[in-house]
């Protein structure tokens, strides 16, 4: 008979694997998934020391399945919450990268493949992220007084995500704008030069400035997406 250990085992490790499968490590396509399986067995004793589980509720295979369903669904919840917070940072990279481009950018992943500001700022979110913030997401996954992450928590968590990532990428856009009414304004004034020519170069110039400018702030802002992906379930942040 499987004793009372290795059902809280089994469970933590349901948590766990989900936990790390929906979790933000890294880009895409640059952490093997070895690596979250590895992640997901280390934790899982500490999230099996946080069951409180009775072996007497589950006397058959339907509870334990439906138990372990439960707990895998709510570290996959955990784990998207904090990927949900992680492409605010992408996104305000990609922001910039088309802010500096002139063009709008294609549609990537939350840590797929991107330009040299959507590089640098994921980077930046991972190492804040694994500065503590990770450590604290940790400990709220293994919680054991854990609440119900519902659908309304996840969309308000997007909306907010969303103007993260413009007020991040707020001054590139915005130095954008303003080269493109500045280049509209230089063909109005001069009809033989070509406006179109003007405002890409003038347009990076003025995004690059403004990244050397507000650089400071956008590494906080990068800094408080990464505490705010160990916060993103709400209760525990």
């Amino acid at each position: 008979m499987i004793g009372h250990e290795d059902i809280a085992l089994a469970l933590g490790f349901a948590h766990t694997a989900a936990f790390a499968a929906a979790m933000p490590l890294g880009r895409s396509r640059a952490v093997p998934r070895v690596v979250r399986v590895v992640i997901a067995l280390c934790l899982a004793p500490a999230a099996a020391s946080a069951q409180h589980s009775d072996a007497e509720s589950f006397r058959d295979w339907s509870a334990f399945a439906v138990a372990a369903l439960v707990n895998a669904a709510h570290g996959a919840a955990i784990g998207l919450c904090a990927t949900i917070v992680a492409g605010a940072a992408a996104a305000a990279g990609g922001l910039i990268d088309a802010a500096v481009a002139s063009q709008s950018g294609p549609v990537r992943d939350v840590f797929g493949e991107s330009g040299p500001a959507g590089l640098l700022c994921t980077s930046a979110f991972g190492w804040f992220f694994f500065g503590g913030a990770f450590n604290r997401l940790v400990q709220v996954c293994i919680a054991p007084d854990y609440h119900a992450i519902g659908a309304s928590v996840v969309a308000a968590l997007a909306s907010a995500c969303v103007q993260i990532a413009l007020a991040a990428a707020g001054p590139a856009i915005v130095a954008q704008a303003f080269a493109t009414a500045a280049a509209g304004g230089i063909s109005r004034l001069a009809p033989r030069i070509n406006g179109m020519f003007l405002g890409a170069p003038i347009g990076s110039m003025l995004v690059i400035a403004s990244l050397i400018v507000g650089a400071g702030a956008l590494v906080s802002a990068l800094d408080a997406i990464a505490w705010r992906a160990a916060a993103a379930v709400g209760a525990h942040g």
